[in-house]
C-alpha cells in the first residue's frame, strides 16, 4: 500500500488520523503507520479505509483501492461484499415482505433458517435458500 496516497486522500476528504480511523473502525497508530510507510496493511483494513475515503471523497470503491494500491491505470477495481446470510429484517427487504410474512413462511415450513450458536440462537437464512423460496413463492402466486 502506498502511504502518501492514503495520506493525500485523507487530507482530501478533510479529515484527521484519529477521525480515519474511527470512522473506518482501525486504530489511529495503524493509520499513522501505513502513512509512514511502516507497515504494509492487511487487506481487510485496507479495505475500510478505501470505503470511508470513497465515500467522502465521491468515488468508487475500487478506484480508491486502485489508487491505494498502486494499481491507478489498470482495469477499475469491482468490489462487492456478498454476505452468505442475511438476518431477518435483512431477508424481509431482500424479498420485498414484510418480517410478519417471512416469520409466517418459517412456521409453515416453506423457509427453513438456520440457527446461529449462542444465547440469543438468533435466525439466519441463506441467499441459496431465499432465493428457492422467492421463486416458490412467485410460483405459487401466478
Amino acid at each position: 500500500m502506498r502511504g502518501e496516497v492514503l495520506r493525500r486522500l485523507r487530507e482530501q476528504a478533510r479529515l484527521s488520523r484519529r477521525e480515519l480511523a474511527q470512522r473506518a473502525g482501525v486504530e489511529e497508530a495503524t493509520v499513522w503507520r501505513l502513512e509512514m510507510g511502516q507497515r504494509q496493511g492487511r487487506p481487510v483494513v485496507i479495505a475500510k479505509l478505501a470505503r470511508v475515503l470513497a465515500e467522502l471523497t465521491g468515488r468508487g470503491v475500487g478506484d480508491v483501492l486502485a489508487e491505494l494500491m498502486g494499481m491507478e491505470g489498470t482495469e477499475p477495481l469491482e468490489v462487492r461484499v456478498i454476505p452468505r446470510y442475511l438476518s431477518l429484517p435483512e431477508a424481509a427487504r431482500y424479498l420485498g415482505l414484510s418480517q410478519a410474512a417471512v416469520r409466517q413462511a418459517v412456521r409453515e415450513g416453506r423457509l427453513r433458517p438456520r440457527s446461529i450458536p449462542g444465547p440469543r440462537g438468533m435466525l439466519v437464512f441463506s441467499l441459496a435458500e431465499l432465493d428457492r423460496f422467492a421463486e416458490s413463492y412467485l410460483e405459487a402466486v401466478s
